[in-house]
C-alpha cells in the first residue's frame, strides 16, 4: 500500500536451477549460455557470488575484452566510458 511503480524501476526475474556443461554448450544452445552468463555477473556483482578483489578485477577485465574487443589505444582513449 502505498508503492509507486516509477520508470526508473527494474524488474529480475531469477530462478535457481543447475546446468551441465552440455546443456551450456555454445554452438547448439548459445542462449542458454547467455542467459547463464548474466545470472553469474548480476550474482557476482549483487554480492550473491562473493568473489575476492583480484578474482573480480580478472572478472571486469574479460567483461570488458567480450563487449568492447581487445585494447586499442587508438579507440579506448580517456573518457571512452563516458
Amino acid at each position: 500500500m502505498g508503492h509507486r511503480i516509477t520508470d526508473s524501476m527494474v524488474l529480475v526475474l531469477r530462478k535457481k536451477f543447475h546446468v551441465t556443461d552440455s546443456l551450456v554448450n555454445h554452438r547448439e544452445n548459445p542462449s542458454m549460455l547467455h542467459f547463464v552468463y548474466l545470472d553469474a555477473k548480476h550474482s557476482v556483482i549483487k554480492g550473491v557470488l562473493p568473489v575476492d578483489f583480484d578474482s573480480a578485477v580478472q572478472l571486469a577485465a574479460l567483461q570488458l575484452q567480450a563487449e568492447f574487443g581487445n585494447y586499442d589505444p587508438l579507440q579506448h582513449v580517456a573518457g571512452f566510458f563516458t
